[in-house]
Parts: structure tokens; sequence; C-alpha cells
């Protein structure tokens, strides 16, 4: 692995002159950041206002150059990237963001070429080797991906990125035990909700939903306010065959989230599928206290009916839902379906009727030995 890695280096001609500081490894502008819903406007003002007073300081372009990347404005953010590189052409920090840009913007070629150039002259800045990874994993050579990877990992050990992004790279190469032990790793530096997520989705694609039931309970633990995590919970609690567990963890959200109607919903169609239809209608007459025009409860309420051969209260609640949102293609489908139970179910008993009058009239005779 050393050997093809030198091999590498020697076709970048990379010779290791100096060591410098990833721009991966610090947040260059961490009062701004995305996943604390920060406001753009505001630091584009703020970063700008700076920028009024030193038009000089090539950091302040490199900052509003995060900002737009990070929404996605990568043509803004390599507008204000080359004015920090005129201010400061050789900083291997805008250098190596310049690479990630082009990485995001698809333009794989041109970011494995800028990041082979910063590793020209420094064999061990771990950001670039991160992008030559992702640039190989692109096209698909995963063995050279992994190989900058762990080329990367020996410069820095303690980055849980790299365990994540190596992680993915072996479920694509279905190797799911090495996956979980990179994801595994990543979550033991870092309980990131990424590494989380990705450890319960490959665990399901094996139908491991048990254990993935366990991952995202300890994903609930370290993030108590995403409700999409303790909906995720349930659902593996359910599909792992404890339903009543289930049942009882959505219950017990009611009382912290007394007016989520997903809640509702999902004890509601817990209750259905085991066929126990006064609690699921008990549940779904909730969720429509809070919301009479609610769909997915007056769907669970129409299946009842429907489940009870009360085929006519059914229909009444499917045309009120398509009353609702005419697009609304679970009532579309399950009314389609209903109708033709409701037209088999009158000419059975149409032919019942007629047997019945012929009978009146011609009494059916039974052979006597």
């Amino acid at each position: 692995m050393k050997l093809a890695y030198t091999l590498l280096l020697f076709l970048f001609g990379v010779i290791a002159i100096t060591s410098c500081e990833s721009s991966f490894s610090k947040d260059p502008f961490p009062e701004v950041n995305p996943s604390r819903n920060f406001d753009l406007e505001k630091s584009l003002k703020l970063v700008d206002k700076a920028i009024r007073n030193d038009p000089e300081n090539a950091e302040n372009y490199f900052k509003k150059s995060n900002l737009l990347f990070r929404v996605g404005r990568y043509g803004n953010a390599k507008e204000n990237l080359q004015k920090a590189l005129n201010v400061d052409p050789l900083n291997p920090s805008y250098l190596l963001f310049n690479a990630e840009i082009l990485l995001e913007e698809g333009k794989i070629s041109s970011a494995r070429y800028e990041a082979s150039k910063l590793l020209r002259s420094t064999a061990d800045n771990e950001g670039a080797l991160k992008i030559m990874s992702s640039t190989y994993a692109a096209d698909g050579n995963d063995s050279l991906a992994l190989m900058f990877l762990d080329k990367a990992l020996e410069i820095n050990p303690s980055n849980p990125s790299l365990y994540l992004q190596k992680a993915e790279l072996h479920r694509r190469l279905n190797e799911y035990a090495e996956s979980g032990e990179n994801y595994k790793k990543s979550i033991s530096i870092d309980a990131n909700l990424q590494a989380f997520e990705g450890w319960s989705s490959l665990l399901i694609e094996q139908s491991l939903y048990d254990s993935a039931a366990s991952i995202i309970g300890d994903a609930v633990e370290n993030y108590p306010s995403s409700l999409k995590l303790k909906y995720n919970f349930s659902d593996l609690l359910s599909q792992s065959g404890r339903s009543d567990s289930a049942i009882a963890y959505l219950k017990l959200l009611t009382n912290t989230y007394p007016l989520e109607l997903g809640v509702y919903d999902r004890i509601s169609n817990s209750y259905l599928l085991k066929y126990f239809y006064d609690s699921a209608n008990h549940y779904a007459k909730k969720a429509l206290e809070i919301d009479s025009l609610h769909k997915p409860a007056l769907l669970t309420q129409a299946r009842i009916s429907n489940n009870k051969d009360l085929v006519y209260n059914s229909l009444e609640i499917y045309n009120k839902i398509l009353q609702i949102d005419s697009a609304y293609v679970p009532a579309k489908r399950e009314k389609e379906s209903l109708l033709r139970k409701i037209a088999y179910l009158q000419k059975l008993k149409k032919e019942m009727e007629e047997f019945r009058q012929i009978q009146e009239i011609q009494p059916l005779k039974i052979k006597r030995n």
C-alpha cells in the first residue's frame, strides 16, 4: 500500500517541503455555521462591512467565500475566493478550498489537479488527500480512494469525517463489517448524525432491524430534539417485531409533542396493523381534533371501515379526502379498489337474489337413496 502511494506521489511530482494546516481542520468562520441555523444575510452584511473597512484583508474574502459555498452558491464563492487569492496567492487553505469548490461543482479532474498541486509541496496535506480520495471515489476507483483515505488517517487519526468517508466506500464495496467498524470509529470521535444514520441504514440493508434500532436509539440520546430520529426509532422498533414497544414509545412522545400529528398517525397505523380497530380509530380521532382535514387520519378511518366491510361508510370518507386533495394518491388508489369490491358485492348480491327467486319457483330437488 505504501509503495503504491509513493508511486502515485512520484507521478504527481510530490515532494514534501513544508507542512501546512488543512482548511478541513478548522472552521474558517466558526461564528456562522448553517448547522446552528445561522442568518445568511446578516452574516454577509457583517463580512461585507469587514471587507469595506479592510479591502486588502484576504481572510475576509475567504470567509465570505465559505458562507456562499455553504448555501450552494458556488459561482459567488469562487469569485470571492479568487479575490482572496489575488491578495495571498500561495495560501494553502485558499488553494485547498478552491479544490473543494471544484469537487462540489462536479469538476472532478480539475479538483484532482488542484489537490495534486498542493501535494507537490506538502505530501501530508490531510485536506488534499481527502479530496484526492473523493475524486477517485467519484470515478469509481474505490481502491485508490481508500488508499488516499488511509494516508490521511495516518496524518490525523482523530478526524471523524475520514472514517465516515471510509465507511461509505466500504459500504459501496459491500464490505459491511468494515463499513460498520468505520461508522463506529467516526461516532466514537464525534457523535455525528451522518454516521448514526449511515450505520443504521447499513444494518437495515442487511435486515438487522433490531441492531439498527439500537443505533438510532443512541442517536436520539445525542440529538434529543430531533423528532425525525424519534420517528425512525419507533419505525425500527416496529420493523424488528416490537410493535408494542413502538406504540408505548410513541404514546410517551404525545406528552412532549401533544400537537404533533405524525405521532398520532404512527400510533393509529400501528394499531390498525394489529387489527385493533377501536384503538386505531381513537388515535385517528385525536389527530382530527387537531386538524379536522388531516388526510392520514381520515385515511386510517376509511381503512378501518373498509376492513370491517362498512364499504359505503369507507367510500364516503375516501370521497371526503379527495375533496380535500384530489391528487392524494393513497386515497385515489384505495377508492378504486373499494369501488371494484362494491361492484363485486353488488353482483354477488344480485346473483344470490336471483338464485333465491329460482328456488322459490322450483325448489331444489334432493335425491334420496
